[in-house]
């Protein structure tokens, strides 16, 4: 359905039901992914542009999805120290246009520069 509304095909995608790869874990929602195309080692910034780049042709239809489904912006991080997390005004703008949510993980080696140690649960006496 993402697909045949927008003109653009997925680099990965799944229905409810389907197994993730890999694990056991059944997915509970629909999912529809692609990637920005740049190596990985590419700054945030310019892989965030290049995806922009990539949707832009179908920006009014991904528009139209975002009143009746959740078009979400997500950005996986993994880094030895902690990154810029910094966008333009231009970038938060075009995301504005998608109706996308923007979210950011960003993964950090225990021990590296600005790694927080794990969170441990509290345990009440």
């Amino acid at each position: 359905m993402i697909t045949k509304a927008l003109g653009l095909n997925s680099d990965r995608s799944w229905r409810v039901g389907d197994k993730r790869p890999h694990t056991i874990i059944e997915e509970d929602n629909n999912g529809w992914i692609i990637n920005s195309g740049r190596p990985k080692a590419t700054c945030l910034e310019e892989q965030v542009q290049a995806l922009l780049d990539r949707v832009d042709q179908c920006k009014d239809a991904i528009k139209v999805l975002s009143r009746d489904a959740s078009v979400e912006f997500s950005c996986v991080v993994y880094a030895d120290t902690t990154p810029a997390l910094n966008f333009g005004a231009g970038i938060i703008g075009r995301l504005s246009e998608l109706g996308a949510s923007l979210d950011i993980d960003l993964y950090l080696p225990t021990g590296s520069p600005g790694a927080r140690p794990p969170v441990q649960d509290a345990v009440e006496g």
